[in-house]
């Protein structure tokens, strides 16, 4: 069988549509039943350029009126007019595309049904055209930076949000949201006995589907989001991305972003690490919220911190015992104070 090969380009060049006059000729002679070998031009289909003594000269072989001449004269340099401007615009798609190139990792295979990368891009996007995806960006930017000023990539931002919210919309079988049940779930603790599976973990999107909540879970993409809510017809959306791969860390962003449906109802929001001088009301109550339902508050993260200061020992059974948490949450601020290697986790990674 042979072998299938992509050969979709990056960025097509509009210059391939158009024709030269060669190739526009061999047509005509063709078309005439007439020879073209006696025109005695070599390659003649890929020629772009005659001189004028060619073109009479093709006239009298096809036997054609002399306004024939001025015809192809004016062809010929529409035609470099027109691929003048398509190499222009093919270059400026190129450097578009180069910024965007990365939104491409976030695009399914099945979803790629443009005539190339870039059109996959702007149909990825939702869009028309390559300027209406930057107006996007743009939006979409300006609504990031009016909650906090750090570092991003806001390209990647928008494709992260937007690869979220076309999941949405394929989740047909969502309940109405119903904050009462996601409570109850909360309250039950059950998940407390589960909270180091990363299978557990990983079935959430299922449980949260009964509580009307499209919950997602995604790899990490560099200068973005550990996490995202963001409300659609009423609909909470929240993004979870594996940064650092580590379990523990997973649960407090996902706590924390529970913390922003249940506190912040309709208010979408994009957490990244923040300065604690940077720290927003609502960031500090989304904190509060996860450290009370993980943490039992922020005691035990005191007592880490006062352990780490003192210099003394401890194991995170016995802080886990001390404050009716599990292990994996007191290793945790242990890991935060320094009191274990940074690189002690229980590892978790999304697939997108």
């Amino acid at each position: 069988m042979e072998t299938q090969i992509n050969t979709k380009p990056e960025v097509f060049n509009p210059s391939k549509l158009l024709t030269p006059i060669g190739s526009e000729l061999d047509f005509i002679f063709k078309s005439h039943n007439k020879d073209i070998s006696e025109l005695n031009v070599s390659n003649l289909k890929q020629k772009e350029r005659l001189s004028k003594k060619q073109i009479v000269r093709a006239k009298d072989l096809l036997g054609l009126e002399d306004s024939f001449v001025s015809i192809m004269m004016n062809f010929q340099d529409n035609y470099h007019i027109q691929k003048q401007k398509a190499e222009y615009n093919h270059k400026q798609a190129l450097s578009l595309f180069k910024k965007l190139k990365y939104v491409l990792t976030l695009i399914r295979e099945e979803e790629k049904t443009g005539f190339d990368d870039l059109d996959n891009i702007v149909l990825f996007y939702g869009c028309e055209n390559e300027e209406e995806v930057l107006n996007h960006i743009e939006v979409t930017k300006t609504f990031f930076r009016k909650q906090n000023q750090s570092d991003i990539n806001e390209i990647n931002l928008t494709a992260i949000i937007r690869r979220g919210e076309i999941d949405l919309s394929k989740c047909y079988d969502l309940a109405q949201y119903d904050k009462g049940k996601l409570i109850a779930w909360i309250e039950n603790r059950e998940w407390i006995n589960k909270i180091s599976s990363t299978n557990y973990f990983k079935e959430l999107p299922l449980i949260f589907k009964e509580f009307g909540i499209c919950l997602l879970l995604y790899p990490y993409v560099p200068k973005t989001i550990h996490g995202c809510v963001k409300w659609i017809d009423k609909t909470p959306l929240i993004i979870i991305s594996d940064r650092g791969q580590d379990i523990a860390s997973s649960w407090f962003t996902l706590f924390h972003e529970i913390g922003h449906v249940v506190l912040h109802e309709n208010q979408s929001i994009y957490d990244i690490d923040l300065k604690d001088s940077d720290k927003r009301k609502i960031e500090t109550e989304a904190n509060k919220f996860a450290n009370k339902y993980l943490f039992g508050g922020n005691s035990l993260q005191k007592k880490v911190f006062a352990i780490q200061k003192e210099g003394e020992n401890t194991t995170k059974e016995a802080l886990a015992h001390e404050f009716n948490t599990h292990p994996l949450l007191a290793k945790y601020w242990m890991r935060k104070a320094k009191l274990i290697p940074q690189n002690y986790i229980d590892k978790i990674k999304f697939e997108l």
